[in-house]
Order: C-alpha cells, then sequence, then structure tokens
C-alpha cells in the first residue's frame, strides 16, 4: 500500500487529548495559531506557548491591558472590562530589546540561554514583586550576545496575545464572554 500525502487544505486535522478526552481536532497550523483551549495552546508547540495568570483593564485611554510584571501591555481584540484571564504569547512573538531602548516594553532579567547554534531561548524573569515573578522564553534569532543576568526590554506584540478564561477556554476576538 502507497501511503499518499494528504494536501494541507484537505488535512481532516489532528486530535489533540488530554487524558483521553478530546481538547480540539483542527490541522497542526490552526492548532498552533488557533488553539481551543489553555491545554492545547501549551501542548503544541516547542518551546511551548508561555502562559501566565493575569487581569485585564483599561488604560487611561480606554485601551484594553493586561498587568504583567505590574506592567500595563496593550492586547488586541480583547473585551473591554476587567477580568482575571491566563495570557499566552508564543516565544517567537516576543522581541528582545536592550533596557535603555525599552520605552513601550515590559522590564525583565534574562535567568538562562539556551545556544541552539539557529536560534537561541531566552528564559526572562519579568518581576511582579515577592512572588518570583512571570518568567517568560524568547526565541532570539542566532547565537544571540546576551548575557545571564542582563537587564532587557520585552516587546510583545498586542495581536500576538491570546487570552483563556478561568475554565481556561481560549476567549475569540472582540469576544464579550468570560
Amino acid at each position: 500500500m502507497v501511503r499518499r500525502p494528504i494536501a494541507p487544505e484537505r488535512d481532516p486535522g489532528r486530535p489533540v487529548l488530554d487524558r483521553g478526552r478530546v481538547q480540539q481536532v483542527a490541522p497542526p497550523r490552526d492548532l498552533y495559531d488557533r488553539p481551543a483551549n489553555a491545554f492545547v495552546a501549551g501542548f503544541i508547540g516547542n518551546p511551548p506557548m508561555n502562559l501566565f495568570p493575569t487581569r485585564l483593564s483599561l488604560d487611561d485611554r480606554g485601551r484594553v491591558v493586561m498587568e504583567l510584571g505590574g506592567q500595563p501591555v496593550l492586547v488586541s481584540g480583547a473585551p473591554a472590562h476587567a477580568a482575571a484571564v491566563t495570557a499566552g504569547i508564543r516565544p517567537e512573538s516576543l522581541r528582545l530589546v536592550p533596557a535603555a531602548a525599552a520605552e513601550g516594553a515590559v522590564r525583565g532579567v534574562v535567568e538562562h540561554l539556551e545556544y541552539l547554534g539557529h536560534e537561541t531561548q531566552a528564559h526572562v524573569r519579568v518581576a511582579t514583586g515577592g512572588d518570583g515573578g512571570v518568567r517568560l522564553v524568547a526565541r532570539v534569532q542566532g547565537m544571540s550576545g546576551l548575557a545571564k543576568g542582563e537587564p532587557v526590554g520585552v516587546q510583545i506584540d498586542p495581536d500576538r496575545v491570546h487570552l483563556f478564561a478561568e475554565d481556561g477556554r481560549a476567549l475569540k476576538a472582540d469576544s464579550a464572554e468570560l
């Protein structure tokens, strides 16, 4: 029997299971780009999506922001009212900049570096006070010149932030439901 590859547009999808329960069935690209819940978001991808608890609120200009390290971060397509959520950001959606050029970026400190040749995975801690902070993994192209203990700015694309309700299900863009 000859196996033929399935054309992407006809791919029926792959199931993602958690303890025997189907969480989502979709083509791999959809699982990665549009996870149905926080489990799928953290399961698909290497390194996995950065997931952390946060609160949504409105800034003084009426824009929806989430809190990360005690610092406001813009979020696109989120409900315009305060709520506790889990935020998710893929490592390639984070951009590290020098701390001195961190205008509009969240301040963090490099904790660990994994040099992989084609990329560096930078583990950055964003302080939130006495709780140890939020740890994020960022993908940096090539062999980065970063150093452990170095302060950095973390720029986050507001369009690439995923939001999940308290029960873990994905919140759709511009959804009023929480």
